[in-house]
This record gives C-alpha cells, sequence and structure tokens, in this order.
C-alpha cells in the first residue's frame, strides 16, 4: 500500500472515512500494533485523520487517558500536538482540564520542555492558582462536551 502512496494514489472520500473510523478505534482500545501498521503502509500523517469536530487522535487519547497512544504518536510519530477542534482547543489544552494526576501524567508526554516531574509540578501549581483567582488560560468559554 506505501508503493501505492508513492506513486500518487490517493483513499477516496469512503476510504478515508473508513480510516478514520479503525484508527479512532484503534485509540479507544489503545491498539498501538494497528497505528504502527497504518505507518508502516504508508497511509496518510496521522494527524490527517480528524472526526466531524475536527478532533484528531491526540485529541481521543488525551480524553481516554490513552498513556500508551500519547507515548506512541510523541515518541514514534512525532505527532503535531498544536492542532486545534473546531473549538480551537489542542491536545494540551485539553489536558489542562484533566483531573490533577491524570493531568500530570499525560502533560509530562506532551511538553517537550518540561524535563521532569519537578518543573512540571511548578506548571501545574501555577495554573491552579490562576484557576483559584479565576484567571484562565483560554479567554473563551467553551460548551461542555463529551465527544472525543
Amino acid at each position: 500500500m506505501g508503493i501505492l502512496f508513492e506513486k500518487g494514489a490517493r483513499l477516496s472520500k469512503v476510504d478515508k472515512l473508513i480510516c478514520t473510523r479503525i484508527v479512532f478505534s484503534a485509540v479507544k482500545k489503545n491498539d498501538i500494533s494497528l497505528l504502527r501498521n497504518f505507518l508502516a503502509f504508508g497511509c496518510h500523517p496521522l494527524e490527517s485523520y480528524v472526526n466531524p469536530d475536527s478532533r484528531n487522535l491526540g485529541h481521543a487519547a488525551v480524553v481516554l487517558h490513552r498513556i500508551e497512544v500519547l507515548k506512541f504518536l510523541k515518541e514514534e510519530t512525532s505527532f503535531n500536538f498544536n492542532l486545534t477542534d473546531r473549538w480551537g482547543k489542542t491536545p494540551i489544552d485539553e489536558a489542562m482540564s484533566l483531573e490533577k494526576p491524570a493531568r500530570r501524567e499525560i502533560l509530562f508526554i506532551l511538553t517537550s520542555e518540561i524535563e521532569t516531574y519537578e518543573d512540571m509540578e511548578g506548571v501545574l501549581d501555577k495554573e491552579e492558582v490562576k484557576q483559584e483567582n479565576g484567571i484562565s488560560l483560554h479567554s473563551e468559554t467553551r460548551e461542555t462536551r463529551t465527544t472525543y
């Protein structure tokens, strides 16, 4: 399949929809081997698979707390965690809205400039102080949603 893409073959809209469902299902099931197979076959970059709300695999992995998927995306694919959904939120923004234990671990994976848990502790403490004082990292409010 990788050779076909190299020769200019493209997925139809139906094929892309099927592939999108498969990769999102892989994230939901924490199926790293399936995601690796997609890469091995030379399919589109994993960032290109989004749901109708423009949420990508990074958003889904954060919301579902799929630590192994996040590590895979970060370490093996150089996934871009700065892509936004239709609400303008990145996977990192989603991680900031999680409860503290999950937020700590996920931010540690996603944020490359934070080298240790001790460094991250300061970031989390600053954010918590901002939230306690009514200051948010985001200027807009967002509607509550449960989709990934």
